[in-house]
């Protein structure tokens, strides 16, 4: 199969990129409003509680977004780089996480330090702060005010990583 991945052109690749980022974005937030609708069910059935033995707690949602990152990883390492000097994210920990939380991106290409560097945050860039670490392999950051769902992307001298996907809960 990858011998047929890697036969693509450019644009088939960036392609199918495109549209993993936006499955897995879709399938995530799918799961967080089925749970969302579950737990009100549950509540209306139990009278504040679950009394027909299903709910969906907030660790189930979490195991779903990450099973689904988890895919979107594995199909993303079938593809070969689209810029092959481009920084990569390999995986996002944790992969859902609200404002203020610290962050952990592992990959490759990011440099041995900052400098002018940004990861943007579904296109919101911010740069690293004084609680911030940078190494060409990995990058702990907090999540900034302002930042919302979807594509987690690490700009090294002006270029672009692959898109993870990043729930801001």
């Amino acid at each position: 199969m990858r011998d047929h991945i890697i036969s693509l052109s450019h644009e088939d690749r960036e392609f199918i990129r495109r549209l993993l980022m936006a499955l897995t974005q879709d399938l995530a937030a799918s799961i967080s409003t089925l749970a969302t609708a579950v737990d009100q069910l549950s509540a209306r059935i139990g009278n504040g509680g679950p009394q027909s033995g299903f709910s969906v707690s907030d660790a189930n949602v979490q195991s779903a977004i990450d099973g689904v990152n988890a895919q979107t990883a594995r199909l993303n390492a079938l593809l070969p780089a689209s810029n092959p000097g481009a920084p990569q994210i390999s995986n996002v920990s944790p992969s859902s996480a609200p404002v203020g939380t610290q962050i952990t991106i592992d990959g490759s290409g990011f440099g041995a330090s900052a400098g002018s560097s940004t990861v943007k945050f579904n296109g919101m860039a911010t740069a690293p702060d004084a609680n911030s670490k940078w190494s060409d392999t990995q990058i702990t950051i907090d999540v900034p005010n302002g930042a919302t769902s979807g594509g987690l992307v690490v700009n090294v001298n002006g270029v672009d990583s692959n898109a993870f996907a990043f729930t801001v809960a």
